[in-house]
């Protein structure tokens, strides 16, 4: 621990800084306080994180259905589109074979 008065280390079962006499014991309260309310937050921020990372999964489900459903629609395009072609080019060619053309 560093003495608040003038910087110097000292051990923290101390009652009064070495250097220049001044009485720690407030200090000592002081700093347990803060690390206390350090603990707190942090247990606080924990469940954040928690909440955080659910937040990211459940995002990452439903970009993940949204792509399959938009690759799903257009193969479908694809297909049905490719069935038109194909049933258009077969009644074109009954057409010529009807005509005498094929």
């Amino acid at each position: 621990m560093f003495c608040p008065s003038c910087g110097k280390t000292t051990p923290t079962d101390q009652k009064f800084c070495r250097s220049c006499g001044l009485s720690l014991e407030a200090t000592l309260v002081s700093l347990g306080e803060q690390e206390r309310g350090r603990n707190d937050i942090g247990e606080r921020s924990g469940n954040r994180d928690v909440a955080g990372e659910i937040l990211v999964w459940l995002c990452g489900a439903m970009l993940a259905a949204l792509v399959t459903i938009m690759i799903y629609m257009i193969v479908t395009k694809i297909i049905i589109a490719n069935g038109k072609r194909l049933r258009a080019a077969h009644s074109m060619d009954a057409r010529f074979r009807i005509c005498g053309r094929g």
